[in-house]
């Protein structure tokens, strides 16, 4: 059995399983349900906990007690260079809290099509995706299994086969889990009026002006191929709402405020 030892663990969250739920639970607390809805899936941070953790539980609260056969987690890489998406190639990903197993039958499936492999590449030292799972091995009922995607260079063809393969994975047994924060060390200024026009482009559902943003860097976001991805895959669907649940940066969480980093939690929900 091939397992993925985490590689953040002791530096982006705490390695004492005792400490590192309660820390958690301690976020969820201070978190507030803004919605009723169903959720269908949420873009949330990456950072370390001290920085994001708050913002992330903004979302993560929806999920409390939920139970769900799966969960989709897209995330950018950091460190490697590759084209296309990677599936981790073993049977699960470990975290201080347990080993959350991968779906066999979801990674066939995936890397029958060219733009998915079976790779390290994408999850040796990266930490995007696997921050995540503390807070869902938290919140949600046991038994799921995670389908981990890390997308490389994000550009728009691999955008496109991911926003297909998420529209695919779009009904209620599956959770969509988008990974990435938004502008990096500007000043806390700058940053909420960078990040404040991402949040608000999100919203109006204009893709169009979003990508061109993008392309001019008047937005940033380190995950914007993910989350571009997830709002191509849900910008047909019906009686779907997007929502920004909360947005601050690391100034406002456990930084200085002169070179801050920005992060969001959007929520998806059916009407």
């Amino acid at each position: 059995m091939l397992v993925k030892k985490p590689a953040v663990a002791g530096t982006f969250y705490t390695a004492h399983p005792d400490l590192l739920k309660k820390e958690i639970e301690d976020y969820l607390g201070q978190a507030n349900i803004q919605s009723t809805k169903a959720p269908l899936g949420f873009v949330v941070p990456h950072a370390g906990y001290i920085y994001s953790g708050p913002i992330a539980a903004t979302g993560y609260k929806y999920l409390m007690s939920q139970n769900f056969e799966k969960v989709l987690i897209l995330a950018a890489s950091h460190f490697d260079s590759f084209y296309g998406l990677s599936i981790y190639p073993g049977d699960g990903l470990e975290t201080p809290l347990g080993v959350v197993t991968i779906s066999e039958e979801d990674k066939e499936t995936l890397t029958s099509k060219d733009v998915v492999v079976s790779s390290h590449d994408g999850f040796r030292q990266e930490h995007a995706l696997e921050v995540q799972l503390p807070f869902l091995q938290v919140v949600l009922k046991p038994g799921w299994e995670v389908i981990p995607l890390v997308m490389g260079f994000q550009n728009r063809d691999t955008i496109n086969q991911a926003a297909k393969i998420i529209g695919d994975y779009i009904r209620e047994s599956v959770l969509i889990i988008i990974s990435s924060d938004l502008s990096h060390y500007h000043s806390y200024d700058s940053a909420n009026e960078i990040d404040g026009r991402f949040c608000n482009l999100v919203e109006s559902g204009n893709l169009t002006t979003l990508w061109e943003a993008h392309e001019s860097r008047t937005v940033e976001a380190c995950g914007f191929g993910p989350v571009f991805a997830f709002l191509s895959a849900i910008e047909e669907l019906p009686n779907v709402s997007l929502q920004v649940l909360d947005y601050r940066n690391s100034g406002d969480t456990a930084g200085t405020r002169d070179n801050v980093v920005g992060y969001c939690c959007i929520g998806c929900f059916k009407e």
